[in-house]
């Protein structure tokens, strides 16, 4: 059952620990980053390209370069959507919308942060298409 492959995951994630599979994406340069706040759309566009996000309450998410993703939600249902950046802000379809988020990045954690302060959700960044794996987490 997919809920039974992801209590693993929960538990580590709440620790912000990675599986022995799983490694962080690697920062632009090679560098660890700490940035207080991303407003750099390039950036943040580089830092999520071609790499996955998860936590527990959402499960994973898959940012493809063409702007769409694959997000594995907890029960292993998969949903596309898309995903932008624009003047620093990050839009989706997901619960950033139209109004968009703000980033804040403490490598490889990150915050993403609605503008109208009504939904913030942290993530641990993972190289690659860390979705797909095992259907949720390996």
């Amino acid at each position: 059952m997919a809920v039974t492959r992801f209590l693993p995951a929960v538990a580590a994630l709440v620790a912000w620990g990675l599986s022995a599979s799983a490694a962080p994406a690697e920062s632009p340069g090679g560098k660890v980053v700490a940035i207080a706040n991303a407003r750099d759309g390039e950036s943040i566009r580089h830092l999520l390209s071609g790499n996955s996000i998860v936590h527990p309450n959402f499960g994973c998410a898959f940012y493809r370069p063409d702007g769409t993703t694959l997000q594995v939600g907890r029960s292993g249902l998969s949903v596309e959507g898309r995903w932008r950046v624009r003047s620093g802000l990050y839009y989706s379809t997901g619960m950033c919308g139209r109004l968009g988020c703000r980033i804040t990045i403490h490598y490889p954690s990150l915050t993403f942060r609605r503008v109208d302060g009504k939904y913030e959700q942290p993530a641990l960044l993972i190289r690659g298409n860390y979705c797909e794996k095992n259907g949720l987490f390996s």
